[in-house]
Protein backbone atom coordinates (compact mmCIF):
# COMPACT_ATOMS: atom_id res chain seq x y z
CA UNK A 1 0.00 0.00 0.00
CA UNK A 2 2.97 2.54 0.71
CA UNK A 3 4.79 1.69 -2.45
CA UNK A 4 1.93 2.16 -4.11
CA UNK A 5 0.84 5.63 -2.28
CA UNK A 6 4.49 6.43 -3.14
CA UNK A 7 4.51 6.12 -6.93
CA UNK A 8 1.49 8.06 -7.14
CA UNK A 9 3.06 10.81 -5.49
CA UNK A 10 6.24 10.51 -8.04
CA UNK A 11 2.88 11.04 -10.71
CA UNK A 12 2.05 13.76 -8.98
CA UNK A 13 5.18 16.10 -8.29
CA UNK A 14 6.50 18.66 -9.85
CA UNK A 15 9.81 19.06 -11.39
CA UNK A 16 12.15 21.66 -13.01
CA UNK A 17 9.93 21.95 -16.03
CA UNK A 18 6.77 23.35 -14.38
CA UNK A 19 9.07 24.81 -11.91
CA UNK A 20 10.37 27.11 -15.31
CA UNK A 21 6.67 27.25 -16.44
CA UNK A 22 5.94 28.97 -13.17
CA UNK A 23 8.66 31.24 -13.51
CA UNK A 24 8.59 32.61 -16.95
CA UNK A 25 6.23 35.54 -15.96
CA UNK A 26 9.63 37.07 -14.17
CA UNK A 27 11.80 35.67 -16.55
CA UNK A 28 13.39 39.30 -17.01
CA UNK A 29 14.38 39.90 -13.82
CA UNK A 30 15.44 36.53 -12.61
CA UNK A 31 17.78 36.94 -15.77
CA UNK A 32 18.94 39.80 -14.76
CA UNK A 33 19.58 38.42 -11.32
CA UNK A 34 21.13 35.53 -12.91
CA UNK A 35 23.52 38.23 -15.24
CA UNK A 36 24.58 39.75 -11.86
CA UNK A 37 25.55 37.01 -9.82
CA UNK A 38 27.49 35.39 -12.80
CA UNK A 39 29.26 39.02 -12.60
CA UNK A 40 29.73 38.32 -8.60
CA UNK A 41 30.92 35.17 -9.38
CA UNK A 42 33.20 35.88 -12.15
CA UNK A 43 34.54 38.66 -9.57
CA UNK A 44 35.68 36.17 -7.26
CA UNK A 45 37.24 33.82 -9.44
CA UNK A 46 39.77 36.56 -10.29
CA UNK A 47 40.41 37.26 -6.64
CA UNK A 48 42.89 33.82 -6.42
CA UNK A 49 45.00 35.30 -9.19
CA UNK A 50 46.22 38.61 -7.08
CA UNK A 51 45.85 35.69 -3.92
CA UNK A 52 48.59 34.27 -6.08
CA UNK A 53 50.62 37.10 -7.05
CA UNK A 54 50.77 38.35 -3.36
CA UNK A 55 52.01 34.97 -2.13
CA UNK A 56 54.64 34.49 -4.64
CA UNK A 57 56.06 38.22 -3.73
CA UNK A 58 55.95 38.28 -0.17
CA UNK A 59 59.22 37.49 0.28
CA UNK A 60 60.55 40.58 -1.88
CA UNK A 61 57.96 42.84 -0.38
CA UNK A 62 54.30 43.55 -1.31
CA UNK A 63 52.82 46.49 -2.80
CA UNK A 64 50.37 48.47 -1.71
CA UNK A 65 48.41 48.07 -4.72
CA UNK A 66 47.55 44.50 -5.06
CA UNK A 67 45.52 44.28 -1.27
CA UNK A 68 43.59 47.42 -2.58
CA UNK A 69 42.89 45.67 -5.82
CA UNK A 70 41.50 42.81 -3.95
CA UNK A 71 39.94 44.74 -1.02
CA UNK A 72 37.94 46.31 -4.26
CA UNK A 73 37.36 43.42 -5.58
CA UNK A 74 35.56 41.66 -2.55
CA UNK A 75 33.58 45.11 -1.71
CA UNK A 76 32.48 45.22 -5.83
CA UNK A 77 31.29 41.29 -5.14
CA UNK A 78 29.40 41.97 -1.77
CA UNK A 79 27.60 44.80 -3.65
CA UNK A 80 27.05 42.52 -7.12
CA UNK A 81 25.30 39.57 -4.23
CA UNK A 82 23.35 41.98 -2.52
CA UNK A 83 21.46 43.26 -5.42
CA UNK A 84 20.98 39.97 -6.93
CA UNK A 85 19.20 38.42 -3.69
CA UNK A 86 17.18 41.73 -3.45
CA UNK A 87 16.50 40.96 -7.40
CA UNK A 88 15.36 37.46 -6.70
CA UNK A 89 13.83 38.15 -3.57
CA UNK A 90 11.43 40.86 -5.05
CA UNK A 91 10.79 38.34 -7.43
CA UNK A 92 10.25 35.60 -5.23
CA UNK A 93 7.34 38.24 -3.32
CA UNK A 94 5.87 38.78 -7.13
CA UNK A 95 5.26 35.00 -7.32
CA UNK A 96 3.61 34.73 -4.11
CA UNK A 97 1.42 37.84 -4.38
CA UNK A 98 0.43 36.52 -7.94
CA UNK A 99 -0.15 32.74 -7.11
CA UNK A 100 -1.92 33.49 -4.11
CA UNK A 101 -4.66 36.37 -6.39
CA UNK A 102 -4.70 34.24 -8.96
CA UNK A 103 -5.79 30.88 -6.11
CA UNK A 104 -8.09 32.94 -4.64
CA UNK A 105 -9.81 34.00 -7.66
CA UNK A 106 -9.88 30.51 -9.15
CA UNK A 107 -11.66 29.45 -5.41
CA UNK A 108 -14.17 31.98 -5.63
CA UNK A 109 -14.77 30.66 -9.12
CA UNK A 110 -14.80 27.06 -8.67
CA UNK A 111 -17.79 24.70 -9.61
CA UNK A 112 -19.62 23.83 -6.48
CA UNK A 113 -19.32 20.00 -7.14
CA UNK A 114 -15.33 20.74 -7.46
CA UNK A 115 -15.57 22.95 -4.47
CA UNK A 116 -17.51 20.72 -2.18
CA UNK A 117 -14.59 17.44 -3.05
CA UNK A 118 -11.69 19.83 -1.29
CA UNK A 119 -11.78 20.15 2.57
CA UNK A 120 -11.86 23.78 3.33
CA UNK A 121 -8.75 23.99 5.84
CA UNK A 122 -6.53 22.12 2.57
CA UNK A 123 -7.65 24.61 0.51
CA UNK A 124 -6.61 27.23 2.60
CA UNK A 125 -3.20 25.84 3.27
CA UNK A 126 -2.45 25.78 -0.43
CA UNK A 127 -2.77 29.42 -0.44
CA UNK A 128 -1.02 30.42 2.27
CA UNK A 129 2.27 27.36 3.73
CA UNK A 130 1.74 25.88 0.03
CA UNK A 131 2.77 29.10 -1.63
CA UNK A 132 5.45 29.92 0.76
CA UNK A 133 7.15 26.61 0.31
CA UNK A 134 6.72 27.25 -3.08
CA UNK A 135 8.62 30.51 -2.92
CA UNK A 136 11.82 29.12 -2.30
CA UNK A 137 12.15 27.98 -5.63
CA UNK A 138 12.99 31.60 -6.57
CA UNK A 139 14.28 32.73 -3.51
CA UNK A 140 16.74 29.84 -2.71
CA UNK A 141 17.03 26.88 -5.44
CA UNK A 142 17.47 27.60 -9.03
CA UNK A 143 19.28 30.75 -9.92
CA UNK A 144 21.21 30.13 -6.99
CA UNK A 145 22.21 26.49 -8.17
CA UNK A 146 22.59 28.39 -11.68
CA UNK A 147 25.35 31.08 -10.31
CA UNK A 148 27.24 27.93 -8.88
CA UNK A 149 27.48 26.16 -11.81
CA UNK A 150 29.27 29.42 -13.26
CA UNK A 151 31.49 29.40 -10.64
CA UNK A 152 31.72 25.92 -11.05
CA UNK A 153 32.95 25.73 -14.96
CA UNK A 154 35.23 28.76 -14.41
CA UNK A 155 36.66 27.68 -11.55
CA UNK A 156 37.73 24.66 -13.02
CA UNK A 157 38.87 26.40 -16.08
CA UNK A 158 41.43 28.24 -14.05
CA UNK A 159 42.26 25.42 -12.06
CA UNK A 160 43.43 23.54 -15.36
CA UNK A 161 45.83 26.00 -15.80
CA UNK A 162 47.45 25.89 -12.76
CA UNK A 163 47.58 21.88 -12.13
CA UNK A 164 46.13 19.16 -14.44
CA UNK A 165 46.88 16.60 -12.21
CA UNK A 166 45.95 18.47 -8.58
CA UNK A 167 42.39 19.20 -11.21
CA UNK A 168 41.94 15.39 -12.37
CA UNK A 169 41.52 14.64 -8.65
CA UNK A 170 39.20 17.49 -7.25
CA UNK A 171 36.93 16.92 -10.59
CA UNK A 172 36.68 12.63 -9.73
CA UNK A 173 35.83 13.60 -5.84
CA UNK A 174 33.39 16.72 -6.68
CA UNK A 175 31.52 14.10 -9.85
CA UNK A 176 31.27 11.38 -7.05
CA UNK A 177 29.30 13.83 -4.66
CA UNK A 178 27.28 15.81 -7.10
CA UNK A 179 25.76 12.08 -8.13
CA UNK A 180 25.48 11.10 -4.70
CA UNK A 181 23.66 14.61 -3.53
CA UNK A 182 20.92 14.19 -7.33
CA UNK A 183 20.22 10.93 -6.85
CA UNK A 184 19.22 11.77 -2.93
CA UNK A 185 17.95 14.95 -4.03
CA UNK A 186 15.40 12.64 -6.38
CA UNK A 187 13.81 11.21 -3.01
CA UNK A 188 12.95 14.61 -1.55
CA UNK A 189 10.66 15.54 -3.91
CA UNK A 190 7.74 12.65 -2.87
CA UNK A 191 8.92 13.19 0.93
CA UNK A 192 8.25 16.78 0.65
CA UNK A 193 4.63 16.23 -1.42
CA UNK A 194 3.77 14.29 1.15
CA UNK A 195 4.30 16.41 4.27
CA UNK A 196 2.77 19.19 2.42
CA UNK A 197 0.02 16.53 1.67
CA UNK A 198 0.18 15.83 5.38
CA UNK A 199 -0.11 19.55 6.43
CA UNK A 200 -3.56 19.98 4.50
CA UNK A 201 -5.18 17.53 6.12
CA UNK A 202 -4.07 18.15 9.96
CA UNK A 203 -5.11 21.64 8.59
CA UNK A 204 -8.34 20.19 7.74
CA UNK A 205 -9.26 18.18 11.10
CA UNK A 206 -9.00 20.95 13.13
CA UNK A 207 -10.38 23.53 11.26
CA UNK A 208 -13.70 20.58 11.21
CA UNK A 209 -13.10 20.50 15.58
CA UNK A 210 -12.49 23.98 16.07
CA UNK A 211 -16.44 24.53 14.12
CA UNK A 212 -17.70 21.91 15.60
CA UNK A 213 -15.94 22.39 19.00
CA UNK A 214 -19.17 22.77 21.00
CA UNK A 215 -21.19 19.96 19.76
CA UNK A 216 -17.40 18.04 20.05
CA UNK A 217 -17.41 18.86 24.20
CA UNK A 218 -21.67 18.65 24.49
CA UNK A 219 -20.57 14.80 23.47
CA UNK A 220 -17.39 13.91 25.50
CA UNK A 221 -15.79 13.66 22.16
CA UNK A 222 -12.74 15.89 23.03
CA UNK A 223 -10.56 13.15 23.93
CA UNK A 224 -10.70 11.40 20.79
CA UNK A 225 -11.21 14.00 18.47
CA UNK A 226 -8.04 15.28 19.94
CA UNK A 227 -6.36 11.36 19.07
CA UNK A 228 -7.28 12.04 15.72
CA UNK A 229 -5.51 15.31 15.51
CA UNK A 230 -2.50 13.44 17.27
CA UNK A 231 -2.55 10.49 14.69
CA UNK A 232 -2.60 13.72 11.65
CA UNK A 233 0.21 15.48 13.35
CA UNK A 234 2.16 12.14 13.60
CA UNK A 235 1.68 11.86 9.87
CA UNK A 236 3.21 15.28 9.62
CA UNK A 237 6.08 14.30 12.16
CA UNK A 238 6.52 10.99 9.76
CA UNK A 239 7.08 13.14 6.95
CA UNK A 240 8.94 15.47 8.17
CA UNK A 241 11.30 12.59 9.82
CA UNK A 242 11.78 11.46 6.23
CA UNK A 243 12.80 14.76 4.92
CA UNK A 244 15.24 15.67 7.76
CA UNK A 245 17.07 12.18 7.85
CA UNK A 246 17.40 12.77 4.10
CA UNK A 247 18.91 15.99 4.80
CA UNK A 248 21.00 14.72 7.30
CA UNK A 249 22.17 12.07 4.91
CA UNK A 250 23.01 14.95 2.29
CA UNK A 251 24.57 16.88 4.35
CA UNK A 252 27.13 14.39 6.29
CA UNK A 253 27.66 12.80 2.29
CA UNK A 254 28.69 16.54 1.27
CA UNK A 255 30.55 17.25 4.43
CA UNK A 256 32.86 14.32 4.71
CA UNK A 257 33.23 14.11 0.75
CA UNK A 258 34.37 18.02 1.22
CA UNK A 259 36.68 17.75 3.99
CA UNK A 260 38.66 14.49 2.73
CA UNK A 261 38.63 16.33 -0.80
CA UNK A 262 40.79 19.42 0.96
CA UNK A 263 43.03 17.06 2.74
CA UNK A 264 44.01 15.26 -0.32
CA UNK A 265 44.36 18.09 -2.53
CA UNK A 266 46.74 19.97 0.34
CA UNK A 267 48.53 17.13 0.69
CA UNK A 268 49.11 16.29 -2.43
CA UNK A 269 49.47 19.87 -3.47
CA UNK A 270 52.49 19.97 -0.58
CA UNK A 271 54.29 17.23 -2.59
CA UNK A 272 53.90 19.26 -5.87
CA UNK A 273 55.43 22.28 -4.34
CA UNK A 274 58.14 19.97 -2.72
CA UNK A 275 59.16 19.15 -6.37
CA UNK A 276 58.90 22.28 -7.91
CA UNK A 277 55.53 21.56 -10.28
CA UNK A 278 53.64 24.51 -8.92
CA UNK A 279 54.81 27.65 -6.44
CA UNK A 280 53.68 28.09 -2.99
CA UNK A 281 50.89 30.73 -4.64
CA UNK A 282 49.53 28.39 -7.52
CA UNK A 283 49.06 26.23 -4.68
CA UNK A 284 46.93 28.97 -2.54
CA UNK A 285 44.96 30.11 -5.66
CA UNK A 286 44.20 26.47 -6.37
CA UNK A 287 42.68 25.91 -2.57
CA UNK A 288 40.71 29.44 -3.12
CA UNK A 289 39.15 27.71 -6.53
CA UNK A 290 38.65 24.12 -4.69
CA UNK A 291 36.46 26.24 -2.09
CA UNK A 292 34.64 28.25 -4.65
CA UNK A 293 33.63 24.76 -6.19
CA UNK A 294 33.03 23.33 -2.66
CA UNK A 295 30.91 26.10 -1.46
CA UNK A 296 28.30 25.47 -4.57
CA UNK A 297 28.48 21.84 -4.04
CA UNK A 298 27.94 22.07 -0.18
CA UNK A 299 24.81 25.11 -1.03
CA UNK A 300 23.46 22.57 -4.02
CA UNK A 301 23.05 19.94 -0.82
CA UNK A 302 21.21 22.27 1.28
CA UNK A 303 19.09 23.25 -1.50
CA UNK A 304 18.06 20.15 -2.93
CA UNK A 305 17.04 19.25 0.10
CA UNK A 306 14.87 22.40 0.55
CA UNK A 307 13.41 22.19 -2.95
CA UNK A 308 12.15 18.67 -2.65
CA UNK A 309 9.62 20.84 -0.07
CA UNK A 310 9.84 23.25 -2.43
CA UNK A 311 8.43 20.82 -5.18
CA UNK A 312 5.92 19.15 -3.48
CA UNK A 313 4.15 22.79 -2.30
CA UNK A 314 4.66 23.63 -6.30
CA UNK A 315 2.70 20.15 -6.82
CA UNK A 316 -0.17 20.72 -4.70
CA UNK A 317 -0.29 24.61 -5.87
CA UNK A 318 -0.38 23.33 -9.72
CA UNK A 319 -3.05 20.60 -9.16
CA UNK A 320 -5.56 23.03 -7.78
CA UNK A 321 -4.90 25.39 -10.37
CA UNK A 322 -5.66 22.66 -12.71
CA UNK A 323 -9.60 22.52 -11.66
CA UNK A 324 -11.67 23.86 -14.42
CA UNK A 325 -13.62 27.18 -13.17
CA UNK A 326 -17.43 27.60 -13.40
CA UNK A 327 -18.43 28.08 -16.88
CA UNK A 328 -20.35 31.42 -16.29
CA UNK A 329 -22.40 30.59 -19.33
CA UNK A 330 -23.72 32.55 -22.35
CA UNK A 331 -22.63 35.96 -23.07
CA UNK A 332 -24.61 38.31 -20.68
CA UNK A 333 -25.26 41.40 -23.59
CA UNK A 334 -26.90 38.76 -26.02
CA UNK A 335 -28.47 37.10 -23.39
CA UNK A 336 -30.09 40.17 -21.89
CA UNK A 337 -31.30 40.88 -25.43
CA UNK A 338 -33.80 37.69 -25.53
CA UNK A 339 -37.01 39.99 -23.57
CA UNK A 340 -38.87 37.73 -21.21
CA UNK A 341 -42.75 36.83 -21.71
CA UNK A 342 -44.52 39.13 -19.80
CA UNK A 343 -47.21 36.75 -19.48
CA UNK A 344 -44.90 33.13 -18.66
CA UNK A 345 -44.83 31.93 -14.77
CA UNK A 346 -41.89 33.88 -13.10
CA UNK A 347 -40.12 30.21 -12.41
CA UNK A 348 -41.17 27.23 -14.14
CA UNK A 349 -39.66 23.58 -14.22
CA UNK A 350 -40.20 21.29 -17.25
CA UNK A 351 -39.87 17.45 -17.00
CA UNK A 352 -36.38 18.41 -14.77
CA UNK A 353 -34.23 15.59 -14.10
CA UNK A 354 -31.28 15.79 -12.01
CA UNK A 355 -28.40 13.46 -10.34
CA UNK A 356 -25.52 14.66 -8.41
CA UNK A 357 -23.56 11.64 -9.70
CA UNK A 358 -23.07 10.72 -13.88
CA UNK A 359 -20.51 8.01 -12.81
CA UNK A 360 -22.13 4.72 -14.28
CA UNK A 361 -19.39 2.13 -12.42
CA UNK A 362 -20.26 -1.47 -12.90
CA UNK A 363 -22.79 -1.03 -15.19
CA UNK A 364 -25.38 0.52 -12.45
CA UNK A 365 -27.93 2.88 -13.06
CA UNK A 366 -27.52 6.39 -11.70
CA UNK A 367 -29.93 7.46 -8.44
CA UNK A 368 -32.07 10.32 -9.47
CA UNK A 369 -32.28 13.20 -6.71
CA UNK A 370 -35.12 14.51 -8.99
CA UNK A 371 -37.04 13.21 -11.01
CA UNK A 372 -39.32 14.27 -13.71
CA UNK A 373 -40.03 17.07 -11.88
CA UNK A 374 -42.15 20.02 -13.48
CA UNK A 375 -43.88 22.90 -11.47
CA UNK A 376 -44.41 27.09 -12.42
CA UNK A 377 -44.43 30.05 -10.04
CA UNK A 378 -46.62 32.44 -10.88
CA UNK A 379 -45.24 36.04 -10.24
CA UNK A 380 -45.66 37.79 -6.72
CA UNK A 381 -47.03 34.55 -5.63
CA UNK A 382 -45.96 32.55 -2.52
CA UNK A 383 -45.45 28.56 -3.60
CA UNK A 384 -43.80 26.21 -0.96
CA UNK A 385 -41.92 23.33 -1.34
CA UNK A 386 -42.51 20.53 1.57
CA UNK A 387 -42.09 16.89 1.57
CA UNK A 388 -39.75 14.46 3.89
CA UNK A 389 -36.32 15.18 4.44
CA UNK A 390 -33.96 13.77 1.56
CA UNK A 391 -37.55 14.51 -0.72
CA UNK A 392 -35.38 16.85 -3.22
CA UNK A 393 -36.55 20.39 -2.29
CA UNK A 394 -32.93 21.99 -1.37
CA UNK A 395 -31.98 20.61 -4.47
CA UNK A 396 -34.46 22.20 -6.50
CA UNK A 397 -33.08 25.77 -4.62
CA UNK A 398 -29.60 24.65 -6.11
CA UNK A 399 -30.82 24.09 -9.66
CA UNK A 400 -32.39 27.19 -9.61
CA UNK A 401 -29.31 29.38 -8.83
CA UNK A 402 -27.39 27.12 -11.20
CA UNK A 403 -24.96 25.69 -8.48
CA UNK A 404 -25.28 22.16 -10.51
CA UNK A 405 -27.16 22.10 -14.18
CA UNK A 406 -30.03 20.12 -15.03
CA UNK A 407 -29.41 16.57 -16.08
CA UNK A 408 -32.22 16.41 -18.15
CA UNK A 409 -35.66 19.03 -18.85
CA UNK A 410 -35.72 22.99 -18.90
CA UNK A 411 -35.85 25.29 -16.13
CA UNK A 412 -37.37 28.93 -16.99
CA UNK A 413 -37.56 32.20 -15.49
CA UNK A 414 -40.36 34.34 -16.97
CA UNK A 415 -40.47 31.85 -20.61
CA UNK A 416 -36.41 32.51 -20.53
CA UNK A 417 -34.30 29.16 -20.48
CA UNK A 418 -32.44 29.59 -17.79
CA UNK A 419 -29.75 27.49 -19.73
CA UNK A 420 -29.45 30.34 -22.23
CA UNK A 421 -28.86 33.16 -19.76
CA UNK A 422 -25.52 33.56 -17.53
CA UNK A 423 -25.02 32.40 -14.70
CA UNK A 424 -24.23 36.21 -13.43
CA UNK A 425 -27.95 37.53 -14.62
CA UNK A 426 -29.80 34.39 -13.09
CA UNK A 427 -28.32 35.01 -9.79
CA UNK A 428 -28.58 38.74 -10.08
CA UNK A 429 -32.55 38.12 -10.54
CA UNK A 430 -32.59 35.14 -7.69
CA UNK A 431 -32.09 36.12 -4.20
CA UNK A 432 -31.34 33.04 -2.07
CA UNK A 433 -31.04 32.02 1.68
CA UNK A 434 -29.91 28.56 2.97
CA UNK A 435 -30.86 26.53 5.79
CA UNK A 436 -27.23 27.69 7.27
CA UNK A 437 -27.86 31.07 6.97
CA UNK A 438 -23.89 31.37 7.06
CA UNK A 439 -22.83 35.04 8.36
CA UNK A 440 -19.45 36.58 7.21
CA UNK A 441 -17.20 37.50 9.67
CA UNK A 442 -17.52 41.62 9.68
CA UNK A 443 -20.23 43.60 10.92
CA UNK A 444 -23.72 43.45 10.66
CA UNK A 445 -23.48 46.35 8.07
CA UNK A 446 -20.59 44.30 5.83
CA UNK A 447 -23.04 41.36 5.81
CA UNK A 448 -26.11 43.59 4.26
CA UNK A 449 -24.14 44.78 1.62
CA UNK A 450 -22.83 41.42 0.16
CA UNK A 451 -24.89 41.82 -2.66
CA UNK A 452 -26.01 45.34 -2.43
CA UNK A 453 -22.87 47.25 -1.97
CA UNK A 454 -24.19 50.75 -2.55
CA UNK A 455 -27.38 50.46 -0.11
CA UNK A 456 -26.85 53.79 2.55
CA UNK A 457 -27.76 52.86 6.52
CA UNK A 458 -30.71 54.47 6.12
CA UNK A 459 -31.89 51.52 3.42
CA UNK A 460 -29.97 48.58 5.96
CA UNK A 461 -32.03 49.93 8.73
CA UNK A 462 -35.05 49.41 7.10
CA UNK A 463 -34.23 45.71 5.95
CA UNK A 464 -33.16 45.21 9.48
CA UNK A 465 -36.82 46.51 11.29
CA UNK A 466 -38.19 44.31 8.99
CA UNK A 467 -37.24 40.89 9.88
CA UNK A 468 -36.70 42.29 13.97
CA UNK A 469 -33.13 42.85 14.41
CA UNK A 470 -33.54 46.42 15.02
CA UNK A 471 -35.88 47.78 17.69
CA UNK A 472 -37.27 51.12 17.79
CA UNK A 473 -34.68 51.94 20.72
CA UNK A 474 -31.87 50.73 19.14
CA UNK A 475 -29.64 53.32 17.53
CA UNK A 476 -29.26 51.98 13.69
CA UNK A 477 -25.71 52.96 13.63
CA UNK A 478 -24.37 50.92 16.29
CA UNK A 479 -26.15 47.89 15.66
CA UNK A 480 -24.67 47.90 11.69
CA UNK A 481 -21.41 48.79 13.49
CA UNK A 482 -22.31 44.87 15.42
CA UNK A 483 -19.41 42.28 15.06
CA UNK A 484 -20.88 39.39 13.97
CA UNK A 485 -18.13 37.19 15.13
CA UNK A 486 -16.54 34.11 12.79
CA UNK A 487 -18.94 32.97 10.86
CA UNK A 488 -21.78 34.90 12.58
CA UNK A 489 -20.44 32.75 16.16
CA UNK A 490 -22.07 36.32 18.60
CA UNK A 491 -25.35 36.04 16.65
CA UNK A 492 -28.18 33.52 17.66
CA UNK A 493 -29.26 30.71 14.94
CA UNK A 494 -31.91 32.80 14.53
CA UNK A 495 -30.80 36.26 14.15
CA UNK A 496 -28.57 34.67 11.54
CA UNK A 497 -31.66 33.56 9.75
CA UNK A 498 -32.59 37.04 10.10
CA UNK A 499 -29.85 38.58 8.72
CA UNK A 500 -29.48 36.28 6.06
CA UNK A 501 -33.43 37.45 5.02
CA UNK A 502 -32.46 41.19 5.37
CA UNK A 503 -29.74 40.53 2.93
CA UNK A 504 -32.35 39.01 0.08
CA UNK A 505 -34.37 42.05 0.89
CA UNK A 506 -31.79 44.61 0.34
CA UNK A 507 -31.32 42.72 -3.11
CA UNK A 508 -34.54 43.34 -4.70
CA UNK A 509 -34.59 40.35 -6.49
CA UNK A 510 -37.28 39.04 -8.37
CA UNK A 511 -37.44 35.58 -6.87
CA UNK A 512 -36.79 34.98 -3.28
CA UNK A 513 -35.94 31.05 -2.09
CA UNK A 514 -36.38 30.59 1.34
CA UNK A 515 -34.63 27.56 2.89
CA UNK A 516 -35.85 26.83 6.42
CA UNK A 517 -35.32 30.33 6.89
CA UNK A 518 -37.68 30.02 10.26
CA UNK A 519 -36.26 27.24 11.53
CA UNK A 520 -34.51 29.08 14.48
CA UNK A 521 -37.21 31.69 14.91
CA UNK A 522 -39.88 31.97 17.86
CA UNK A 523 -43.42 31.89 17.06
CA UNK A 524 -43.01 35.93 17.22
CA UNK A 525 -40.38 36.34 14.64
CA UNK A 526 -42.08 33.71 12.48
CA UNK A 527 -45.45 35.80 11.95
CA UNK A 528 -42.78 38.73 11.32
CA UNK A 529 -40.83 36.74 8.47
CA UNK A 530 -44.40 35.83 7.59
CA UNK A 531 -45.72 39.13 7.24
CA UNK A 532 -42.07 40.49 5.35
CA UNK A 533 -43.03 37.37 2.54
CA UNK A 534 -46.22 38.87 1.79
CA UNK A 535 -45.39 42.38 1.43
CA UNK A 536 -43.54 42.08 -1.64
CA UNK A 537 -46.09 42.34 -4.84
CA UNK A 538 -44.07 42.07 -7.05
CA UNK A 539 -41.68 39.46 -5.81
CA UNK A 540 -42.27 35.77 -6.33
CA UNK A 541 -41.26 33.49 -3.17
CA UNK A 542 -40.56 30.14 -3.05
CA UNK A 543 -40.14 28.69 0.48
CA UNK A 544 -39.05 25.38 1.78
CA UNK A 545 -40.18 24.93 5.27
CA UNK A 546 -40.81 21.46 7.79
CA UNK A 547 -42.83 23.82 9.98
CA UNK A 548 -46.23 23.47 8.08
CA UNK A 549 -47.09 27.01 10.16
CA UNK A 550 -44.94 29.10 7.63
CA UNK A 551 -46.40 27.91 5.17
CA UNK A 552 -49.69 27.14 5.57
CA UNK A 553 -51.16 29.99 3.64
CA UNK A 554 -48.87 29.93 0.66
CA UNK A 555 -50.80 30.39 -2.51
CA UNK A 556 -49.39 26.84 -3.69
CA UNK A 557 -48.05 24.05 -1.76
CA UNK A 558 -46.03 21.31 -4.21
CA UNK A 559 -45.69 18.20 -2.04
CA UNK A 560 -42.43 16.13 -3.10
CA UNK A 561 -40.99 12.84 -2.09
CA UNK A 562 -38.34 11.04 -3.12
CA UNK A 563 -37.54 13.04 -5.62
CA UNK A 564 -40.73 13.14 -7.35
CA UNK A 565 -43.61 15.53 -6.80
CA UNK A 566 -46.63 13.87 -5.42
CA UNK A 567 -49.23 16.38 -5.23
CA UNK A 568 -50.19 19.95 -5.38
CA UNK A 569 -52.53 22.31 -4.10
CA UNK A 570 -53.24 25.03 -1.23
CA UNK A 571 -53.39 23.63 2.17
CA UNK A 572 -56.73 23.12 2.72
CA UNK A 573 -56.90 20.99 -0.46
CA UNK A 574 -53.83 19.09 0.47
CA UNK A 575 -55.44 17.99 3.58
CA UNK A 576 -58.56 16.56 2.09
CA UNK A 577 -56.41 14.46 -0.45
CA UNK A 578 -52.86 13.92 0.31
CA UNK A 579 -52.26 10.86 3.06
CA UNK A 580 -48.70 12.31 3.52
CA UNK A 581 -49.47 15.96 3.64
CA UNK A 582 -52.20 14.72 6.52
CA UNK A 583 -49.41 12.94 8.42
CA UNK A 584 -46.94 15.75 8.08
CA UNK A 585 -49.82 17.96 9.39
CA UNK A 586 -50.86 15.83 12.00
CA UNK A 587 -46.84 15.79 13.48
CA UNK A 588 -47.01 18.85 14.10
CA UNK A 589 -50.73 19.67 15.03
CA UNK A 590 -52.03 22.03 12.24
CA UNK A 591 -55.06 20.12 11.00
CA UNK A 592 -57.70 22.62 10.01
CA UNK A 593 -57.61 25.80 7.72
CA UNK A 594 -55.64 28.83 8.82
CA UNK A 595 -58.09 30.98 7.86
Amino acid sequence: MRRRKANADRKRVAGFRQAFGVMRPYQAVLWWALLIGICAAGISTIQPIFVSRVVDEFSGGITIGLPMLIVCLLIVGAGLTGMKELLIERAGERFAYDTRVALVELIYNLPIPRLEKHDRADIVSRVTSDVTAARMLLTSGIIDLAVGGATVIVSVVMMATIDPLLLSLALVAVLVVAIAVYKLGEKARPIGLSMQDSIGTLAGHLSRAIGSIKTIRAARATKAEGLGAQEQAAAVRRAGLEAANLRAIIQATTGVAVQLLIVVVVGIGALRVSVGAVSTGDLAAFIMYLMLIVTPITMMATIVSTLGEAFGALSRILELQREPIEDPGPDQEAAAAVRPRLDSPALEFDTVSFAYSLTRASNQPVALTLDNVSFAAAPGAVTALVGPSGAGKTTVFSLIERFYDVTEGTIRIHGRDMGSMSRDEVRSRVAYVDQDAAALSGTIRDNLRLNAPSADDETCAQALWKVGLLAEHEQAREVLDRSVGELGSRLSGGERQRLAFARAILSQAEILLLDEVTSHLDGRNESAIQDVMRSGDDQTVLVIAHRLSTIADADRIILFDEGRIRDAGTHRELLGRSELYLSLARTQFITSDPD
